[in-house]
């Protein structure tokens, strides 16, 4: 008798195992073999891979306290997986108008990072991308390109220096692009605007 091959088990368990061959579970590199074994493999766990992430992502979203939502480019292909963008909506850092509550400095210093996003800290990816999107069709007080509210950015970058998910801003301190190693790898951690994305 043949000895077993991952091909003769049922459909259902090799879909279990596609699914941990993920950004969830370790960097993407480390899953090339499930590409290059064969066309079947190929296509059953580039979709299945897809789906995971799909679904990890949707789950966040479900949990998304703002009414405007947060928002995930779509993934396409299988070495997409390993850069997530999320598109967070401009009210969530910057007044509507000079008549709302937050002074410049206030909306400048507000930190505001649902906790839902936080699984996002816990996958392993070559690029998590942060980036706005205007939901109201209108322009902010304190907004212009290039501009990071510092307390965003705070909130952003704490989790990856251990600190609490959501903690006080230090003062005078403005940073737009760093750079992190998470266990052995390069996170690179950016903030791009709407405009952005084409480039």
């Amino acid at each position: 008798m043949p000895p077993p091959t991952f091909l003769s088990l049922p459909p259902e368990l090799r879909n279990r195992i596609y699914a941990l061959c993920t950004p969830l579970h370790a960097p993407l590199p480390s899953f090339t073999g499930l590409l290059l074994a064969s066309p079947q493999l190929h296509h059953e766990y580039t979709t299945e891979a897809l789906s995971a992430i799909s679904n990890f992502l949707s789950a966040i979203q479900s949990k998304w306290p703002l009414a405007s939502p947060v928002r995930f480019d779509k993934f396409h292909r299988w070495h997409d997986i390993a850069r997530v963008t999320v598109s967070l909506p401009l009210s969530a850092y910057f007044p509507r108008s000079r008549d709302d509550v937050w002074s410049k400095i206030e909306s400048f210093d507000e930190t505001f990072l649902p906790p839902c996003l936080a699984p996002l800290y816990t996958l392993h990816l070559s690029c998590l991308r942060f980036a706005f999107y205007d939901d109201t069709a209108g322009s902010f007080v304190n907004h212009a390109p290039g501009v990071i509210p510092t307390g965003l950015l705070h909130d952003l970058v704490d989790p990856l220096n251990g600190l609490p998910f959501e903690s006080e801003v230090p003062p005078d301190e403005d940073v737009a692009v760093r750079e992190f190693r998470v266990e052995g790898e390069v996170l690179d951690l950016m903030m791009v605007f709407e405009e952005d994305l084409s480039l």
